[in-house]
C-alpha cells in the first residue's frame, strides 16, 4: 500500500514540474506582454521584466526547503502589481503635470518615442524611469517566487533527474507555443491571465492553501484586467495583435499607449507620403509601375501610391489589428483597390522568400 502511495506520489510531483513548467514560461511571456502596455515607457525595457521572472523562479527554487509557502503571497503580490499598473496609468494620463524621464533624451543617437511630449525639465513633477522600472522589477520577481518554491520543491522530491528535467522543459516548451498560439489568435489578457491563475489555484488546491481570500483576490485580478481601461469612452477601439495593444481613436493608431501612425487624408496633410512620386514626376520620370511597401500599416503608402497611377502594389504587413484598421477605416479605403496585393508576414521572412525566388527565378535549368 505505501509502495502504491509513493508511486503516486513520485507521479503527483512529475505532473507539477511539467505544470509549473508551462506556468512560469506561460506567465512570464504574459507579464512582459502587460506590464509593458501599461507601465508607461516600461516597453523600451522589457528586460526588466524578464529578468525579474527569472529572478523570481530563481530564489523560489533557492527557498524550495524554506518552511514558509510563497505560494500563498502570489495572489495578494499580484493584485497588488496590477492595482499598481493600473493607478500609475491612470495619474499619468490625468495629471499633465508628471512627467517621466526616460533617459533625459540626451543623446541625439537615442530617442524614445512618445517621451517627448512632456519635458522634465518644466513639468510639475518627474519620476525617472529607473525608480518606475525599479519597483515593478521587484513586485514582477516576488510574483515568481511562489512558483519557483513548488518547482524547486518537485525536483527535490522526484528521484529520476533526468526525466524531471525533461518533464519541466517539456512543459516550458508547452507553455511558449501556447502562449504564442493565443497571441497569433489576439487573444486579450483576460484569457491569459484565467489561464495563470487556474494554474496557480491548482497548485494551491494541491497544497491544500486554497483559502476564501486568496480565490477573491484572483478574482478581483481577473475582473480587473478584464475591464478594458477605456470601457467608459465609445471613442475607442483597442484589440491585441500578436504584438501590441492596438487602440484607435478616429484616424490616430496607439501601439503600447504611444502614438504610432495616422490615417491621413490628401486634402490635409500626408505630403511625406507623396514626396517620392512627386520627385519621380518631376524629373522627368514616368509613374512607378511596381512598388513594393513594406511596412504598409494602416495604408498611407498605399493610398499615396495609387494616387499617383501605380499600377501594382505589393504591401507586407506583420501586425494583422493595423492591417484591418486601415482596410476598416482608411478615408480612402487604399486596401480594397485591386491593385493592392495585400501580404500579411513579417518584412525580413517576406524579403527571403522574394530573394530565393528571383535567384531560382534566374538560374539556368542546365544548372539545377
Amino acid at each position: 500500500m505505501s509502495e502504491v502511495r509513493d508511486q503516486l506520489s513520485i507521479r503527483q510531483y512529475g505532473l507539477n514540474l511539467f505544470i509549473v513548467g508551462f506556468l512560469v514560461l506561460f506567465l512570464e511571456l504574459a507579464c512582459i506582454r502587460w506590464f509593458s502596455a501599461y507601465v508607461v515607457f516600461l516597453q523600451f525595457f522589457t528586460n526588466v521584466a524578464l529578468i525579474a521572472c527569472f529572478l523570481g523562479m530563481s530564489c523560489g527554487c533557492l527557498a524550495a526547503r524554506r518552511r514558509s509557502n510563497w505560494l500563498g503571497w502570489f495572489p495578494y503580490i499580484a493584485l497588488t502589481s496590477v492595482v499598481a499598473t493600473i493607478a500609475m496609468f491612470a495619474v499619468y494620463h490625468k495629471w499633465q503635470g508628471l512627467a517621466i524621464d526616460v533617459g533625459y533624451q540626451a543623446s541625439p543617437q537615442e530617442v524614445f518615442f512618445g517621451t517627448e511630449y512632456r519635458n522634465p525639465d518644466i513639468a510639475q513633477f518627474a519620476v525617472p524611469i529607473e525608480a518606475i522600472a525599479g519597483v515593478f522589477f521587484i513586485l514582477i520577481a516576488l510574483m515568481f517566487i511562489g512558483p519557483g518554491q513548488v518547482l524547486g520543491r518537485a525536483f527535490d522530491a522526484y528521484p529520476d533527474r533526468v526525466l524531471g528535467y525533461s518533464l519541466n522543459i517539456g512543459g516550458s516548451l508547452t507553455g511558449i507555443l501556447g502562449f504564442s498560439a493565443l497571441s497569433f489568435a489576439q487573444a486579450p489578457p483576460a484569457i491569459w491571465f484565467l489561464i495563470s491563475c487556474a494554474g496557480i489555484a491548482y497548485l494551491l488546491y494541491q497544497d491544500k492553501g486554497l483559502l476564501p481570500l486568496r480565490i477573491l483576490a484572483l478574482l478581483a485580478l481577473l475582473i480587473i484586467i478584464a475591464i478594458p481601461l477605456d470601457w467608459l469612452s465609445t471613442k475607442h477601439e483597442t484589440g491585441w495583435s500578436p504584438y501590441y495593444l492596438v487602440d484607435r481613436v478616429e484616424n490616430l493608431i496607439t501601439v503600447n499607449i504611444i502614438g504610432h501612425q495616422e490615417m491621413v487624408p490628401f486634402e490635409t496633410s500626408g505630403s511625406l507620403y507623396s514626396l517620392i512620386h512627386l520627385l519621380e514626376r518631376h524629373s522627368g520620370g514616368e509613374p512607378f509601375q511596381d512598388v513594393l511597401v513594406i511596412g504598409a500599416g494602416s495604408g498611407n503608402d498605399i493610398a499615396h501610391a495609387l494616387r499617383f497611377g501605380t499600377n501594382r502594389i505589393d504591401a507586407v504587413e506583420i501586425d494583422p489589428v493595423i492591417q484591418n484598421i486601415g482596410i476598416r477605416y482608411h478615408p480612402y479605403q487604399p486596401y480594397q483597390d485591386s491593385r493592392a496585393i495585400v501580404i500579411s508576414m513579417m518584412a525580413v521572412i517576406f524579403c527571403v522568400l522574394l530573394t530565393v525566388n528571383t535567384i531560382w527565378s534566374y538560374t539556368p535549368s542546365s544548372t539545377l
